[in-house]
């Protein structure tokens, strides 16, 4: 073989290296943006599942707030309460509704 082509046998072979490893950065990229974009879009979903479990867990208990507070019972009891504050038992059943 004559230098000229061993030359260009090389020169070939640089070239090939060079496109695989372009070619491998580029789907290393590729495939690194997919992930990012899945795992995005994963905790996205999961932090608006909390946000809603949340809001349902805050209007349960304001909805309990408001039935109780509407009680005739509690009123009454309260009101009891009210007239007279001395009336530590009175007071605990009230905590405790």
């Amino acid at each position: 073989m004559s230098k000229i082509a061993k030359l260009n046998f090389l020169l070939l072979g640089i070239i090939i290296l060079i496109i695989l490893i372009l070619g491998g950065i580029t789907y290393y990229n590729s495939e690194k943006n997919l992930v990012i974009t899945q795992k995005y879009n994963e905790l996205k979903f999961i932090a608006n599942e909390k946000a809603n479990r949340i809001l349902q867990w805050r209007d349960e208990r304001i909805d309990n707030t408001k039935n109780i507070s509407y009680s005739p019972f509690f009123a009454e009891a309260v009101a009891k309460w009210i007239a007279n504050k001395n009336d530590l038992t009175l007071g605990e059943k009230i905590v405790k509704r």
